[in-house]
């Protein structure tokens, strides 16, 4: 398969702990894919900042929450303020020190609180998967749990299934990307944001249709 040493090992636990049946055994394979993972998160994370920055939802979470606040005394506040993601006090702490590193918040000592500093766009198109996967597996857990806990007013979250082109799928790309870019650029300076939201927009094959030769189909 021209795996590399560590891909090799992450599929071979991957298979083990498809087959194992013993929990303890499962939880073993789960660490060591863990451990794993880590190793390799670590090697791309080594570019920067930027990549780090989007390993984690916690990273543009709060800054979010902070950019659309304006101010924010505490970490113990964010905490409470997450509504389906956990994270504790001293994880928060820490996040909000990498954001003061990366000049994204700064720290107001005459008020005691976090403002927003850096007001760029940054965006998850040009991170590499290994970077951006388990944001987004945590993201689509949110939105199971919001679709499960909040009333239809309040998170939007459809679905739909069909067959289309090549061709049709690349005009939806297009929508999508446009959508995203919208989302991104809305202007909310009024001071009367009321929550922090995520847009998952997710477009991908879950069957391949085989339509044959000419001569098959003629046969037809």
């Amino acid at each position: 398969m021209e795996l590399t040493p560590d891909e090799a090992e992450y599929f071979s636990l991957l298979v083990h702990k498809k087959n194992a049946r013993d929990p303890h055994e499962i939880t073993s394979i789960s660490r060591m894919i863990s451990s794993l993972r880590a190793k390799k998160t670590s090697a791309i994370l080594s570019g920067g900042g930027n990549l780090e920055y989007f390993s984690s939802w916690k990273y543009p979470v709060i800054r979010e929450y902070i950019k659309a606040k304006g101010f924010v005394r505490s970490p113990k506040e964010i905490s409470k303020s997450l509504l389906h993601l956990k994270l504790g006090l001293t994880e928060t702490r820490n996040a909000l020190q990498k954001l003061q590193k990366w000049n994204m918040i700064e720290y107001d000592n005459k008020n005691g609180g976090y403002r927003p500093k850096n007001d760029c766009i940054i965006t998850y198109s040009e991170m590499p998967h290994a970077v951006v996967n388990d944001v987004k597996r945590s993201l689509i857990e949110t939105s199971i749990h919001s679709l499960e806990n909040f009333e239809k007013g309040a998170r939007n979250i459809s679905m739909a299934i069909r067959g289309m082109s090549r061709e049709t799928y690349d005009k939806f790309c297009m929508k999508i990307d446009e959508l995203r870019k919208e989302f991104l650029e809305s202007d909310e300076s009024t001071g009367k944001n009321d929550h922090v939201y995520t847009l998952l927009v997710q477009l991908f094959p879950v069957m391949k249709i085989d339509n044959g030769s000419e001569d098959e189909m003629r046969q037809q």
